[in-house]
């Protein structure tokens, strides 16, 4: 294909459209770059078997996003831990309950009440 030499680069079409221009079937020499994951690098590399590179300008953002809410991410771990240790302990309250007798009942009652 003269439209395409070597360092040449095909930009503007899709796949489907390089692949009428080049005639080919598949080819694993093709690396083909594309900014929507789905229309470009998924179809190409699952319906040709081209090598495919997904461009995301999205990522530095995304990235800086995700470390400034790392203190944050950190803080609600740590209440589902708590949250966690503290249903598990009202667990081990409600089964003592069960075989405790009426009085030693309504004591760990009261004290279930609270951590709910």
């Amino acid at each position: 294909a003269k439209f395409l030499e070597m360092g040449k680069t095909f930009q503007g079409g899709n796949w489907n459209h390089l692949q009428a221009m080049l005639d080919i079937e598949a080819g694993e020499e093709i690396l083909y770059v594309g900014d929507h994951l789905y229309a470009d690098v998924l179809r190409s590399k699952r319906a040709l078997g081209w090598r495919s590179c997904f461009i995301m300008p999205e990522l530095p953002e995304e990235m800086r996003i995700f470390e400034g809410q790392m203190e944050l991410r950190k803080s609600i771990m740590e209440l589902r831990q708590l949250r966690d240790e503290l249903s598990l302990y009202a667990d081990s309250l409600r089964r003592e309950m069960q075989s405790a007798s009426f009085s030693e009942s309504r004591h760990m009652e009261k004290m279930i009440e609270q951590i709910e």
